[in-house]
């Protein structure tokens, strides 16, 4: 018989649950907890829990802790969990409801000022860089034959610099307007969206030769626009990071692991070193050059924030030069 996956079932536990060393470091985080606080998992583990928790100076819960470490007494907020020798191992720290109604009034003010901030970036920061990219198009046109080559290859990087910080504000835009948008939550048929996302990026790069096989990928409950950006950006990255490989190959399927429906898009392409992973799934966090790939780093951003809505995990494994595998998951999309 397998043996049950331990940090999978603290991760989907329904409470707002953190796992602790005896140091206080934490460990693990439940997915309640980090959508709660709209937190992600590499921003918090391995750090202090009062690190984490500043400005939280209640006594009760240090002297609950204490009681934990010093005579592995269980509360209410603390429970310890002892290794085969009777020694603490980790402690189960549960955020009560003054502190989850703290988070959760703290992750409202965040999206309240990056609403505000969004607001800002389209009207204000967009305008300029519009005007920076129209004057240097009308000074080539118009004045660019008297110019120095040199003067020319500057204006030149002038106007993408220009397009590329467009482009970043529009993926910001993107990633905040997200959290906006209620779910439509229906039956979707993945494998039909899937095949469709397939077809779109070979239609639009005939010179590529991929093969993208779509397998085993059951029916979810999700909302349907939002779950074909998540392939559309899955299975666009495995298109685009297999552009080197003679013999591209994208495989869509799914698995059953521990009684969890897995969903995966894996591919042969350039891979990437697990010891960055953590950085995977910031924004504008990239793992590769632009030179090498182009992209601007919001698009696994935004496939973790699509897939934690519908209460779900998403990771990726992969080996440099060898491929990587993205995988997801879709809890109860509430």
């Amino acid at each position: 018989m397998k043996q049950p996956d331990f940090r999978l079932l603290f991760e989907g536990a329904p409470g707002l649950y953190l796992a602790l060393t005896p140091d206080l470091k934490i460990v693990a985080a439940s997915e309640a907890y980090l959508r709660a606080t709209r937190t992600q998992r590499a921003a918090i583990i391995g750090r202090d829990l009062f690190d984490v928790f500043p400005d939280d100076p209640d006594a009760n819960v240090h002297a609950s802790l204490d009681r934990v470490r010093e005579q592995r007494v269980a509360d209410t907020t603390n429970s310890p969990v002892l290794d085969d020798k009777g020694e603490l191992a980790y402690i189960i720290h549960r955020l009560g409801e003054p502190t989850a109604d703290k988070l959760r009034t703290r992750a409202m003010v965040a999206e309240q000022d990056l609403e505000s901030f969004s607001y800002s970036v389209s009207h204000d920061l967009r305008a300029p860089l519009r005007v920076i990219d129209g004057f240097s198009l009308a000074l080539l046109e118009d004045h660019g034959p008297s110019l120095p080559a040199e003067g020319q290859d500057l204006l030149g990087r002038l106007r993408l610099q220009a397009q590329r910080m467009a482009q970043l504000i529009e993926g910001l835009l993107q990633f905040s307007r997200l959290g906006r948008k209620p779910l439509e939550v229906a039956p979707v048929d993945l494998a039909a969206l899937a095949q469709t996302v397939a077809q779109e990026l070979q239609q639009a790069n005939p010179d590529r030769a991929v093969e993208i096989n779509v397998s085993g990928v059951p029916p979810a409950m999700g909302d349907r626009g939002l779950l074909r950006q998540v392939l559309t950006n899955l299975i666009g990255n495995a298109f685009k990071f297999t552009r080197r490989c003679p013999d591209a190959q994208v495989v869509v399927g799914s698995r059953e692991d521990n009684g969890e429906r897995v969903y995966y898009v894996r591919d042969n392409g350039a891979g990437f070193d697990m010891r960055y992973a953590s950085r995977l799934f910031g924004v504008f966090q990239r793992l590769h050059s632009a030179d090498e790939f182009e992209g601007i780093g919001v698009g696994l951003a935004l496939v973790q924030r699509i897939i934690h809505r519908h209460g779900g995990r998403v990771w990726g494994e992969g080996r440099v030069n060898e491929g990587a595998t993205f995988s997801f998951t879709l809890g109860g999309a509430a």
